[in-house]
Formats: structure tokens, C-alpha cells, sequence
């Protein structure tokens, strides 16, 4: 390969190397020479680095200190018209959003169902395994109740005697106590999920009467 050659092929490294983007290692030398570098993101989503700030910046960019590290999100710098526009994309694409997942809950809704009786089942059969747990936990409460009342007579004995209550005894009650405590929390956490299905399955009748376009019957009043 001749000297010629050679140098252009040089030539063409260099010019590759000063087109590639700077990597992280790369803008932090650079930030630390200069003392300010800016990240940004142009439209594509592919992030860029630079000294200055794009001109007319309307991309993600952010502030780099000298360690590489972010310290502030730039603005954007857009006129009153592009922010409208950019408030109103955003709505409407939430708005867009909201309404296809409200089209996919009333597919369901109408796919799981033929009529209203069919969800009031439904709503029964759900509600009746958080209130067979409620009907097992009052059982357990109301045992443990009486064993603490027992316990109790057993201090009042010992106290009426001039006795020192067995150490044994006071821990017996204070974890029958913590007992009675954890079966009631667990109680009001199955009423709550009780309230909570019936809730929902409240909304899906009310859904469903509109899908299907049917009305509450008005309540009758009587005659004078």
C-alpha cells in the first residue's frame, strides 16, 4: 500500500472520529474544560451533546456539571402558541387514553354479561368468601374474649389472696390481648373488601344499564 494511500485512509479516520457523538467519558472531559456542557434530545429521541444550547431549543435538554452530573432541566423555549399546543396534545392524549381503557372495560363488561341479574349474582358469590372470613374470625374473637375474661378471674384470685400473680399469667393475657387485636384488624379488613366489591359491582350495573340503554324505574308515588 503506497504512502498516498495511506494518508487519505488517515484522512478518512479522522473525519469519522470528529462525526461520531461524545460518549459519557468524552462530554465529561469536555464540561470540565469549558465549564458548561448541555445533553439534549432532539426529535428522533436520540440524545446529543453540545457546549451551547440548541438554537431555538424546543428538546429535552439538560445541564451537566463538571462531573457529568445533571444539574437543572431546561426549559423549553416555546412561544404561547406551541405551549397551547403542547397542553392540548398532552390532554388529548389522555383523553384518547381514558377512553380506550373505557372501551375495554365495557367490552367486558358486556361480554362477561347478558343481564343485571346476572351481576347481581356475581356480586354475591364474591362477597360470600370475605364474609365466611368475617363469620370464622367472630368465632375465634369471641373465644378469645372468653379466655382473656378467664384469665383475668385468675390475676383477681391470686390478688384476693395476698398472692403474686405467676409471671406466666400476665403473658398469657398481654398475648391474648395481641390476639384479640390482630383478629379484629383482620375483620375490618374484610368488611372494608366487602364495601369495596359491592362498590364495583354498583358501577358495573350502572355501566350496564347505560350500554344496553335501559333506565332506573322511577319510585312510584301514592295517590292522595
Amino acid at each position: 500500500m503506497g504512502p498516498g494511500r495511506l494518508q487519505r485512509l488517515a484522512s478518512s479516520a479522522l473525519v469519522l472520529t470528529l462525526c461520531l457523538p461524545l460518549t459519557g467519558l468524552e462530554a465529561q472531559t469536555k464540561v470540565e474544560r469549558s465549564g458548561s456542557l448541555y445533553k439534549w434530545k432532539d426529535d428522533k429521541g436520540r440524545w446529543h451533546y453540545s457546549e451551547s444550547l440548541p438554537q431555538n431549543q424546543e428538546f429535552d435538554t439538560l445541564e451537566l456539571n463538571k462531573h457529568g452530573r445533571v444539574v437543572r432541566e431546561v426549559e423549553l423555549h416555546r412561544n404561547p402558541g406551541q405551549q397551547k399546543n403542547a397542553k392540548e396534545q398532552i390532554e388529548r392524549a389522555r383523553q384518547e387514553k381514558q377512553l380506550a381503557v373505557q372501551r375495554q372495560r365495557d367490552d367486558a363488561l358486556l361480554r362477561t354479561y347478558t343481564d343485571e341479574r346476572e351481576i347481581d349474582d356475581s356480586r354475591e358469590r364474591n362477597i360470600a368468601l370475605p364474609e365466611q372470613a368475617i363469620a370464622g374470625l367472630q368465632l375465634r374473637l369471641s373465644q378469645s374474649r372468653a379466655s382473656l375474661q378467664g384469665l383475668r378471674k385468675q390475676t383477681e384470685t391470686y390478688a384476693a389472696r395476698g398472692e403474686v400473680v405467676p409471671p406466666g399469667l400476665n403473658e398469657d393475657i398481654a398475648e391474648e390481648k395481641k390476639e384479640i387485636q390482630r383478629i379484629e384488624r383482620d375483620i375490618e379488613r374484610y368488611e372494608q373488601q366487602i364495601v369495596s366489591i359491592r362498590e364495583r359491582y354498583d358501577d358495573d350495573n350502572r355501566r350496564f344499564r347505560e350500554l344496553k340503554g335501559t333506565k332506573d324505574e322511577a319510585p312510584q308515588t301514592a295517590n292522595p
